[in-house]
This record gives structure tokens, C-alpha cells and sequence, in this order.
């Protein structure tokens, strides 16, 4: 497999990511405990999957050729697009929670 060089989340993955923001706000009533949960998830994300772009397991129930890696509950659906060396994230979700 080639180098990925970059990771981009799509409108949809920054949108999740600031709805997973509000929510942890919600909760706690901290903006550090929210914007540090969202640096940890976002670094996850990134050094994972430019260190091992394929460790998330396949996920053709979402697509041809996505993939999911999960972090603390929170699957992250993405596609990996060698012509361009990135990883492309489309999304993040929680089951039954935003």
C-alpha cells in the first residue's frame, strides 16, 4: 500500500464532530473536558490511520469499500483513496447516542 500523506473529514464528519462536542457539554458543563475529548478522539483518528490506514475493519454494510475503526463508542466510517495518498473520513457516530 502506498503512503497516506493526509487525513480530511468531510462536512458531515465536522458536523458529527461538533454534535459529539455539544453532547459531552451537555453533560459535563466543561469546555475542557469537551475540547479535550474531541483533541483525543480527532489524534486517535489521525495517528492511527496514517500509521495503519486499513485497521479498521471492512464495513461493505455502509459502502464499497468504507471501513470503521471505533474509539470509545464512537465508530468512524471512512474510505481510503490511494490515487490522492489520504484517507477520507466520512463520518463518526455513536449507537443509540449523538
Amino acid at each position: 500500500m502506498s503512503e497516506i500523506k493526509t487525513i480530511i473529514f468531510s462536512k458531515r464528519a465536522i458536523l458529527r464532530l461538533q454534535s459529539i462536542a455539544d453532547f459531552i457539554y451537555k453533560k459535563s458543563l466543561s469546555n475542557e473536558i469537551t475540547v479535550n475529548y474531541i483533541n483525543r478522539l480527532k489524534a486517535y483518528i489521525i495517528s492511527m490511520l496514517l500509521s495503519f490506514p486499513e485497521s479498521g475493519r471492512k464495513a461493505d454494510e455502509f459502502g464499497k469499500d468504507v471501513r470503521k475503526l471505533v474509539y470509545q463508542g464512537y465508530s468512524v466510517l471512512y474510505k481510503i483513496n490511494l490515487e490522492k495518498a489520504r484517507i477520507e473520513i466520512m463520518t463518526i457516530y455513536r449507537e443509540n447516542l449523538p
